[in-house]
């Protein structure tokens, strides 16, 4: 990322498009600068994810996950999800996702017994013993 600083008065006078892929010119009243357009997707896993917590979408949430392109990334949105599933009462859904995460196993275990949900309890450990 790269800020274009302008002089005070100093307009835009257009953008165009170069001849090599992902390749823009932009020239002012006195200064011309080429963009090359790399990695566009970079943050699109997280843009989607931030849109699943605040719209309550699981597409979005999938979305994110395909995005992902690193464990780590992978693995933040997974364990978001399941957060966030865990916080609206989805227990199951919740048990799912942590299983998928890197999140502990021993925190799971007691997050789900905290709120007596034995049979998502049963489902974690299920999913976390098949992972093995």
């Amino acid at each position: 990322e790269k800020e274009i600083s302008h002089n005070p008065g100093e307009l835009t006078v257009a953008i165009l498009k170069g001849f090599a892929p992902g390749s823009y010119w932009v020239y002012s009243s006195h200064q011309i600068f080429e963009f090359k357009i790399e990695n566009e997707d970079g943050n699109a896993w997280k843009l989607y994810l931030e849109k699943a917590e605040r719209e309550a979408s699981g597409a979005d949430f999938s979305t994110a996950l395909a995005y992902a392109k690193t464990e780590q990334q992978k693995d933040i949105v997974l364990t978001v999800q399941a957060n966030y599933y865990f916080r609206n009462n989805k227990f199951e859904l919740a048990a799912r996702y942590y299983a998928e995460s890197s999140r502990s196993f021993e925190e799971v275990a007691l997050m789900l017994l905290a709120k007596d949900q034995k049979d998502a309890l049963k489902s974690y450990l299920l999913l976390k013993l098949k992972g093995l």
